[in-house]
């Protein structure tokens, strides 16, 4: 029997980077709904980039960590997974006909 369960490296990854973009969706909404501006400075660069609000930045700041650490670990997770499978397939020995 196949077993197709996701690992739980892998879903710590995954849920990282939708809990981070949950976070960075519902600072932009918290700014909204309390009629503040979500980011000052974009224009000037990315990194004269504030926010009027605490809340707002602490959420931001949160969200855009933990979309980060997804986007690194998921592709190495899965590199870590293919690559040893890929060798194995290749070593083995060729079915006689």
């Amino acid at each position: 029997m196949r077993n197709n369960a996701i690992s739980f490296t892998s879903a710590i990854c995954w849920i990282s980077f939708w809990l981070g973009t949950v976070l960075v969706g519902s600072s932009w909404l918290y700014a909204k709904l309390q009629a503040k501006e979500f980011l000052i400075g974009l224009s000037e660069g990315l990194m004269n980039t504030t926010s009027p609000d605490s809340t707002v930045a602490l959420m931001l700041s949160i969200g855009i960590m933990l979309i980060a650490i997804g986007m690194l670990y998921v592709p190495l997770f899965y590199t870590a997974v293919f690559i040893p499978a890929l060798v194995k397939v290749l070593t083995r020995k060729p079915i006689r006909i």
